[in-house]
């Protein structure tokens, strides 16, 4: 049996101690959405992200992004340069702003389209593997796989009329 003073003691104790207040936590971010190149991303607010179009040269590659948001309008303040890495070690291209969207300060209305271009310094031939990330408010839509198989060489230069 436990004494009173005992009991009043371990009262005093608990009270005493340092109480641990919880913070409010952000809203978890949601999970990344990670398909294969040549795939259509949808988003949670029913929008859509796809690989569109593309220009190769020599150590420049540039990506044509097409956002279409859902029902609600896309802020282009929201949409980051995307984020492309490649090889076996994951490394990251180098964006070249001269041939880039890269700051696109309008407003997509919902059910429409826009694609910009983003430009990375790097050679067609070295992106297999390759991870292409868009980065939208707290989102991240991501493509994964063989990039190089996707893009198609330019078409060999036409001469004189047939």
């Amino acid at each position: 049996m436990i004494s009173r003073s005992t009991a009043l003691a371990a009262a005093a104790v608990a009270l005493a101690a340092p109480s641990v207040m919880l913070a409010p936590t952000a809203a978890a971010s949601p999970a990344p959405v990670i398909q294969p190149f040549g795939t259509v991303i949808r988003g949670s607010g029913g929008g859509t992200i796809a690989l569109t179009e593309y220009a190769t040269a020599p150590n420049l590659t540039i990506l044509g992004i097409t956002f279409t948001p859902g029902d609600n309008p896309l802020e282009g303040y929201s949409i980051s340069t995307p984020t492309l890495t490649y090889g076996e070690r994951g490394y990251r291209a180098d964006v070249d702003y001269s041939e880039s969207d890269a700051f696109f300060s309008g407003v997509v209305a919902p059910h429409t389209s826009v694609t910009l271009d983003y430009a990375y310094e790097v050679d067609k031939s070295q992106l297999n593997p390759a991870t292409l990330t868009v980065h939208i408010g707290l989102e991240d839509f991501t493509w994964t796989g063989d990039l190089a198989g996707k893009l198609l060489p330019p078409p060999p230069p036409r001469f004189g009329s047939s």
